[in-house]
């Protein structure tokens, strides 16, 4: 069987358990603003994952539980032929009205061939643990906009994008602002980006890096529980956690999908492309030394 097979089983195990305990019913968390609403989840419209790369202020209800498998794809080289697929299984809880926080598993599937400098790979490994802390401190639902800053620390044993086996930590930071536009229909969010790592493959000396970035994003209800909507990011690479020596830059845009399947069970999707960008000292078009050339997320969650 396949290494890749293997790890899709191996992170999608919890799910059939879990699902017996969301078999409690749903935790009500939100407000509804029309009975169509109210007819079709006990949570309402929770805007966290609800525009993709790009995320929303909401933040897990007092006492809730959450179980979430996500995905994310890199695709792309200048040259030679390059893939990767790290996972994450999370766990979340929601500690107040306004805090939640979540551990999480990681593992990734990396394999590149032909890109001068770099050794052919395909491989399957652990990559770490992580977490994420989510302090909201405007109320989309009662305030003009949201307003929640996200911090996603993790601790690593395999450099995310080339799989490098090493160790080191890296933090995803975000701040978060959202707002709904048409009640029960239209909603919008912005990210103020600000991600850094240090690593050290095996043999090496640290490599620190650090990306700073805005997003913008909207999604629209088409059907209840069902949204589409587009997300757009431009994001700049530099060395050095505090942005230190400027490598390149890149835009990335794409669709998004969010279904609220049932009361319990909500499914989100995204897939971006590389539309403009460019690596310091490169003439040609695109940063694909710092950048991947496309994206995809897909996570699917379970509440309890």
């Amino acid at each position: 069987m396949p290494a890749r097979t293997l790890l899709a089983a191996a992170l999608l195990a919890p799910l059939p358990a879990a699902a017996q305990i969301f078999q409690q019913g749903p935790v009500p968390a939100r407000t509804h603003t029309s009975p169509d609403m109210a007819a079709q989840s006990g949570h309402g419209i929770e805007s966290e994952n609800l525009f993709g790369l790009t995320l929303g202020s909401d933040v897990d209800a007092a006492g809730s539980r959450a179980i979430a498998v996500e995905l994310n794809g890199l695709i792309g080289a200048r040259t030679g032929r390059y893939r990767a697929l790290g996972a994450k299984t999370e766990f979340a809880y929601g500690a107040t009205s306004n805090l939640s926080v979540s551990g999480s598993i990681l593992a990734g599937w990396r394999t590149r061939a032909n890109i001068p400098g770099q050794a052919n790979l395909d491989t399957t490994a652990s990559d770490g643990i992580g977490g994420e802390i989510r302090w909201r401190f405007l109320d989309r639902n009662t305030d003009p906009v949201g307003l929640t800053l996200h911090l996603e620390p993790s601790l690593r044993l395999a450099d995310e994008r080339s799989g490098e086996r090493g160790s080191g930590w890296g933090s995803e930071n975000r701040l978060i602002l959202d707002r709904t536009v048409l009640p029960d229909r239209l909603f919008a969010a912005a990210n103020l980006i600000y991600d850094i790592e240090a690593f050290r493959p095996r043999g090496s000396p640290t490599e620190r890096a650090s990306v700073l970035g805005i997003s913008t994003a909207a999604s629209y209800q088409v059907h209840p529980g069902l949204f589409l909507g587009a997300d757009i990011r431009y994001l700049r690479a530099y060395e050095g956690l505090a942005a230190d020596r400027y490598r390149g830059w890149a835009t990335f845009a794409g669709p998004t999908l969010f279904w609220h399947a049932t009361d319990s069970l909500w499914i989100s999707a995204t897939y971006a492309f590389q539309i403009a960008g460019r690596e310091q000292g490169v003439p040609q078009t695109y940063d694909l030394g710092n950048f991947p050339r496309q994206v995809f997320k897909l996570k699917i969650g379970m509440e309890f």
